[in-house]
């Protein structure tokens, strides 16, 4: 069969992998570049070149099997990596990194600082208030604003813990983390093992850069078509699927929509009343990053 995917993030590399094995695959993308998240920066700094990932980053066995599974069967080698947080709030001046002792304390006013103390103290009772509780008990409409206040967590974890943890994972700014669902927060930290001090994951980077696994894939499934060009409209007929670009038109067996919700949506000419209600439900938002070694923004204390 002839098969289109719209956006080459893992999604649709993947789903590409997999079924060109058996089908006639094309791949449309409308950045400059295949990958989607995954963004690697080839750096040089004083001779030396890097390969720098601002996207994607880090995986473990555990949480995701069919990568893992993939960059084995493409040859992609991979090694341990550190997968760590810390927080430096330059209103406040607290600093600390709670993945090892010594940098926990990283200033030695933490030891007296009532606050900092408490903090730790609601962070011990929230990893054993929630790390075998049942989700599917949990109500979906209750945020986790609502639960922090429902058992008078403090200010300082909100703020100075779970907010700027939950804000780094899902690139949302701190203001926002409240309203994100208790049940969804609680899930993710279950499922990654996040909710517990011992037997965390090892997590694993790709060598040489993420952008490494997408350049074996391409290698290695030569039959795919790859194309920069962006899908301005997509409409169904009985026997075909019709994909249109600024190049023209193309007739497809199966066209499979590896892109954001609302991108997706916007693409379909006939979307039904269903995928309308799916679809729409999903909010998106631009986050500006930037990649820097300058020391001077960086804290002090290098934990």
């Amino acid at each position: 069969m002839k098969i289109a995917i719209i956006g080459s993030g893992i999604s649709g590399l993947y789903a590409a992998w997999r079924l060109s094995e058996q089908h006639q695959v094309t791949v449309y993308e409308k950045n400059n570049y295949f990958g989607g998240h995954t963004d690697t920066h080839e750096l040089e700094i004083e001779g030396t070149k890097f390969a720098v990932d601002s996207g994607f980053i880090v995986f473990n066995d555990y949480n995701y099997p069919l990568f893992t599974d993939m960059l084995k069967k493409l040859g992609v080698e991979t090694q341990s990596s550190d997968m760590s947080f810390s927080v430096n709030n330059l209103v406040s001046g607290l600093q600390y990194n709670p993945s090892k002792k010594w940098s926990l304390f990283a200033r030695p006013q933490n030891f007296l600082n009532r606050k900092f103390l408490q903090m730790l103290s609601d962070l011990l009772r929230f990893y054993d208030d929630n790390k075998d509780i049942d989700v599917a008990d949990i109500d979906p409409n209750l945020s986790i604003e609502d639960y922090l206040d429902l058992h008078k967590y403090s200010h300082e974890f909100r703020y100075e813990h779970l907010y700027p943890m939950c804000g780094a994972l899902w690139s949302a700014p701190v203001e926002q983390v409240g309203q994100i669902p208790y049940r969804f927060v609680v899930s993710f930290f279950q499922h990654h093992r996040m909710l517990q001090l011992k037997d965390r994951p090892q997590w694993q980077t790709v060598k040489h850069g993420s952008a490494s696994y997408i350049r074996a894939i391409q290698k290695k499934c030569r039959s795919i078509e790859w194309k920069f060009a962006e899908v301005k409209a997509v409409s169904r007929s009985p026997e075909t699927v019709l994909i249109e670009t600024v190049e023209g038109q193309a007739q497809y067996d199966w066209v499979i929509f590896a892109s954001h919700a609302d991108d997706s949506l916007s693409l379909i000419k006939d979307a039904s009343e269903l995928e309308q209600e799916i679809l729409s439900q999903f909010g998106y938002q631009d986050n500006r990053m930037v990649v820097h070694r300058d020391l001077s923004i960086m804290p002090k204390s290098r934990l």
